[in-house]
């Protein structure tokens, strides 16, 4: 009883559209390759929220369709990734390649925004590290955790149009939008991993980078900054024509920061603030597994957003 009048109205206005319905009920889209828990066993299960905590709560009938009439329900985190227009292209449109455009005009402007937000933030993290500005520090590492969130929600719509897409395209593309968007997943982990240390170190006092370091580390970080900035515009732009000088640039900057590391690591015993020192080791090791991951990246929009592509990975290929 409780459940019910606290949702009286919603349970008033859902009145008014069960005279539509057919069949009667509320719909939760289903697509031919998404699976919500009446699948074999061995297959992953993603039970849609919609109908395990609200629906099925509540009593309201529903059903599972890709076709037909009726009321569609979709999440709140899926909701708000797409405008209206762009959730009705991938719910409702027949027209496969108007699903597709739509969904690599989405991914690329995703996935540029991403990995733009990763080289702006590293640039300020070392800047706020080097200068022991604390509230730098403490934003860069809040903007992370909204970043990583807000990606969460824009893949699980991307997802979605996916599926809607040929199904052919769909099981080609499939690996490689994986690719590059777990790799930006991986890139915001290794920015909190990076920004955590820097935090903890300038919020207790301790001894700061010294200008040695600081001047040695900077070139490192504007040439990583530019590999990003570099690797933005590309996605954003679709022009991947340079897309192997920068491959190359950034592979010949991993093994600049591995010697730096090793630099790093053979003097640690001559340091005298061995904290600050253990700091500035994680800053270059974890900025040498950034560029791993934003070459992951790249790998992986290339082939997403190219014309025509093979479904099997390369080993050669592989970073």
């Amino acid at each position: 009883r409780k459940i019910l009048a606290e949702n009286a109205k919603f349970y008033e206005a859902l009145c008014q559209y069960t005279k539509q319905l057919k069949p009667f009920g509320c719909k939760i889209p289903l697509t031919r390759d998404q699976n919500f828990g009446f699948v074999e066993s061995e297959m992953p299960q993603q039970v849609s929220p919609w109908s395990t905590c609200v629906l099925e709560r509540f009593g309201l009938p529903l059903y599972f369709g890709n076709e037909g009439p009726g009321a569609i329900f979709l999440d709140e985190f899926a909701a708000d990734s797409f405008s209206d227009e762009q959730v009705k292209i991938f719910l409702n449109s027949d027209n496969k390649e108007e699903v597709w455009d739509n969904l690599k005009s989405h991914t690329a402007g995703t996935l540029s925004r991403s990995i733009g937000f990763a080289a702006e933030t590293y640039k300020s993290m070392f800047e706020s590290f080097a200068s022991e500005n604390l509230k730098g520090l403490r934003r860069s590492s809040i903007k992370i955790l909204e970043e990583r969130a807000l990606l969460k929600k824009m893949r699980s719509v991307e997802t979605l149009g996916l599926r809607r897409v040929d199904r052919g395209v769909g099981y080609e593309r499939n690996a490689w939008y994986h690719l590059s968007s777990n790799s930006c997943v991986q890139i915001l982990n290794t920015l909190n991993r990076i920004c955590m240390p820097m935090k903890d170190h300038t919020d207790n006092n301790f001894t700061p980078l010294s200008e040695k370091y600081v001047e040695e580390f900077s070139p490192y970080c504007r040439n990583l900054y530019i590999v990003f900035e570099n690797i933005t515009q590309m996605i954003s732009s679709g022009d991947f024509s340079q897309a192997e000088r920068i491959s190359q640039e950034s592979k010949a900057l991993k093994k600049e920061f591995s010697n730096l590391r090793k630099l790093q690591t053979a003097r640690l015993q001559d340091e005298e603030s061995l904290k600050t020192a253990f700091v500035y080791l994680n800053l270059i090791q974890e900025s040498h597994e950034l560029l791993s991951e934003v070459r992951n990246a790249l790998r992986g929009s290339q082939k997403f957003f190219a014309e025509t592509l093979t479904p099997y990975f390369d080993e050669d290929e592989m970073v």
